[in-house]
């Protein structure tokens, strides 16, 4: 029995011990599972922290892709409205276009005429469109001849303008000429007629962008002060004469001055560069007043056929000039040409500018005055029966044609068109007289292309009805 029970202790002694190895195993196990799982998770969570920023760098580099291309596409965008836009057109597009647009002017007007019995007045034209001159009536309104209350007449005063415009990109990579043709200009804040014609004519040859020369083409008449509008412009009385002619030459440097005062506002703020010459030839009732500044050129014809220049070209190679920049402390090198020279404030390049004055051209103004002025020279002319026509263009046109060739090959093309004999307007038919100014102007346009004119080209020839 001793034996029995003793075999039975160490039995159970046997059993006990390997119950506690056993569970020692179960809970070493339990540990390195636990610690296991443990580094498995941190395993975890530095891979799924990696596979984060793996992500989150790899959106931030899909974003700026598509910032990039978007960019990109803009650009591209601009570079194919700037090349194939409207100016960038060729000839033969441009000329159905400008068909179109008379066929639906002459419908516009049939329109107009159809409607003017049953009512007063039409809509009100956008009349300052710095793109092409606005539509013409056959006949001169009658609410333009008569005063606000329609209890009398009022003689106009004035020859009336019809304007035709040609342009042409020619050679160069894009189209930075503008022009403006406001024929029927109105003072701010004139009610009514107060029977005096005015009107506003401009060419404008950019440079380093069409940026100035587009603002130019739609804002500078409107720096133009109202109140010299509003002065009778051939008074009786010779002070008065005299006062008026210097207040409209005061008006008009302030004009081109305010103008350029804006570009150059604009382009700092912009970082860009773009100027921009201009010759604009404002009415005022019985008087023609030039102002311009660089070398896009303004000239009349006679009725005896004389063509004679209404402004100088303003190049660096003029002797007054010459003087006027290297008093400022300006230089003037030659390169290819003359031209002003303006040093870099920071860099060690220079800009180089083929004429004397302009609109904008920041580098030539601030910080430092290299002698380049938008100060105009203004002239006044007597807008008498003498005059039948004037151009104004760019200087691709004045290039290559000299000022009596271009009289004489626009006033050819006039008479061919019956609308002008023998120093006078044979026509009283507005939309003739629009389409034989416009002939005109494109025939100095195709003239300059053939030969040779490297530049782009802008015509415009007015005609006056007196």
């Amino acid at each position: 029995m001793m034996v029995r029970a003793d075999a039975s202790e160490s039995g159970a002694m046997e059993d006990a011990g390997r119950g506690r190895e056993g569970v020692m195993r179960d809970e070493g196990a339990r540990d390195g599972a636990k610690a296991t799982r443990e580094r498995r998770g941190a395993g975890s969570s530095s891979e799924e922290e990696a596979r984060e920023t793996n992500e989150a760098r790899a959106v931030g580099q899909e974003k700026r892709r598509g910032e990039a291309n978007a960019a990109a596409e803009a650009w591209e965008a601009r570079e194919k409205r700037r090349r194939k836009g409207k100016h960038g057109k060729s000839r033969r597009e441009r000329r159905e276009k400008a068909r179109a647009t008379t066929d639906e002017s002459a419908k516009a007007r049939e329109d107009v005429d159809m409607g003017s019995e049953s009512t007063s007045s039409g809509g009100a034209r956008d009349l300052d469109s710095a793109r092409a001159s606005p539509p013409l009536s056959d006949e001169v309104s009658e609410a333009a001849t008569a005063t606000a209350d329609g209890e009398a007449n009022i003689p106009l005063v004035g020859a009336q303008v019809v304007v035709g415009v040609a342009f042409e990109q020619g050679q160069r990579a894009y189209m930075e000429d503008r022009y403006s043709a406001v024929t029927e200009l109105k003072p701010f804040g004139l009610t009514g007629c107060d029977g005096v014609r005015r009107s506003f004519l401009g060419v404008y040859d950019g440079h380093n962008g069409d940026w100035a020369a587009q603002f130019a083409s739609e804002r500078m008449h409107t720096f133009l002060a109202p109140d010299v509008l509003l002065q009778d412009s051939s008074p009786s009385c010779p002070e008065r004469l005299t006062r008026f002619n210097v207040d409209m030459e005061t008006s008009l440097k302030k004009m081109y001055m305010d103008c350029d005062d804006e570009i150059l506002n604009s382009t700092a703020a912009e970082g860009r560069r773009d100027g921009s010459t201009a010759v604009c030839v404002l009415q005022v009732g019985g008087a023609l007043f030039t102002a311009h500044a660089g070398d896009s050129r303004a000239v009349v014809n006679y009725a005896d056929g004389r063509t004679r220049a209404m402004t100088e070209d303003h190049k660096p190679s003029m002797s007054n000039e010459r003087r006027r920049i290297t008093a400022v402390g300006g230089k003037i090198e030659f390169c290819g040409c003359w031209r002003v020279i303006a040093d870099h404030p920071y860099k060690p390049v220079r800009a180089a500018l083929a004429v004397s004055r302009s609109l904008g051209d920041i580098d030539f103004k601030r910080p430092k005055d290299s002698g380049v002025t938008a100060e105009p020279d203004v002239s006044r002319y007597e807008l008498t029966e003498d005059i039948n026509f004037i151009i104004l263009a760019s200087d691709g046109m004045w290039d290559v044609i000299r000022d009596q060739e271009a009289g004489d090959i626009a006033r050819k093309i006039l008479a061919t068109r019956g609308v002008l004999s023998e120093g006078k307007c044979t026509s009283t038919d507005k939309k003739a007289i629009e389409a034989a100014c416009t002939a005109a102007s494109q025939e100095l346009l195709d003239t300059s292309m053939h030969r040779g004119s490297s530049d782009n080209v802008t015509v415009v020839v007015a005609m006056y009805l007196h």
